[in-house]
């Protein structure tokens, strides 16, 4: 069976993927090296690179090698010890001021030897199919108090930008978050899996996403109320699916019924952050895996003071 899915079009040219079902399930027992084989595969059949890497000297290579392929320019030895120095592995930063940079101060200024500068870009926002993308496997981080171990590990311009962890099932969830320490997401509620994340890492702040069904007002109250007695932060609340408005007459229909979103944040004074409403066209961005070039305001007031 053969799909064609729109990736991007506008008033000039419509982009069009080809999609061929493969049609194939394993019956065999799966173990996570074949588990991570088979992911890497399909990586790379997606159109990503697959390199072996196995020291930071061959990452901090192949990041210099993507950058100057993106700007199409080549560093001298010097200015890349400058910049690399300076505008990626800054001694006095940590992983908030790495990520900002990535996220909005991503064109960068690179003093040459002969006194000029250039801007280099570390991730192109405004033309996406110019960055790089590749991944690895089996990469080792041996320096801190444990060793790291990424089953799989995405690079966009030869940053390291995603970390995978693959675990069979069976594996509690706590291996996982034990090796990679990152927060990615949790269902809301006091469950297992919600208090071994709260258990396993260090949490600053979260947000409490919700639906506007009766049922989950109740467990979002939990899910509060437990990172209370946690100790961590509430930033305020999410509704999910909270309406949907008719693309025709403009009209709203509560398809879940009626919010209690503004009653439930004043409850634990919190803030509602948005109301987000059922839209064909979210769910269209997140199946073609470009939800983050999907424009909408329901968020403009989270980026504002003093949520930033």
């Amino acid at each position: 069976m053969i799909k064609y899915n729109v990736v991007a079009a506008s008033s000039e040219a419509t982009v069009v993927a080809e999609y061929v079902h493969e049609g194939y399930r394993s019956k065999d027992y799966q173990s996570e090296a074949d588990f991570e084989k088979d992911f890497i595969k399909r990586l790379s059949g997606q159109g990503y690179e697959y390199i072996c890497i196995t020291k930071e000297s061959e990452l901090i290579a192949n990041l210099r090698h993507q950058l100057e392929k993106l700007n199409n320019f080549k560093f001298s030895n010097s200015e890349w010890g400058r910049f690399f120095a300076q505008s990626i592995s800054c001694a006095n930063e940590g992983i908030a001021e790495k990520t900002q940079r990535v996220q909005e101060d991503y064109i960068q200024i690179l003093k040459r030897d002969d006194g000029s500068t250039k801007n280099v870009y570390l991730i192109d926002k405004k033309n996406i199919h110019n960055n790089y993308l590749q991944a690895l496997n089996q990469y080792k981080e041996e320096e801190g108090t444990h060793k790291s171990r990424y089953d799989a590990t995405i690079l966009v311009n030869g940053l390291p930008l995603v970390h995978v962890e693959l675990k069979r099932r069976g594996i509690a969830i706590r291996e996982a978050f034990n090796q990679i320490k990152r927060y990615l997401d949790m269902p809301p509620g006091t469950g297992d899996v919600s208090l071994t994340i709260f258990q396993s890492i260090k949490l600053d702040e979260l947000v409490v996403v919700t639906s506007p069904q009766d049922l989950v007002s109740m467990v979002v109250s939990k899910a509060v109320r437990m990172s209370e007695k946690m100790s961590i932060s509430v930033l305020g609340l999410v509704e999910n699916m909270s309406y949907f408005q008719c693309p025709d007459c403009k009209s709203i229909h509560k398809i879940f019924g009626d919010s209690n979103i503004e009653k439930t944040a004043k409850e634990h004074g919190l803030e509602v952050l948005a109301q987000i409403p059922m839209d064909p066209r979210i769910s269209t961005a997140c199946d073609r895996g470009m939800i983050e070039l999907f424009e909408g305001d329901w968020f403009d007031g989270f980026t504002q003071p003093p949520f930033i």
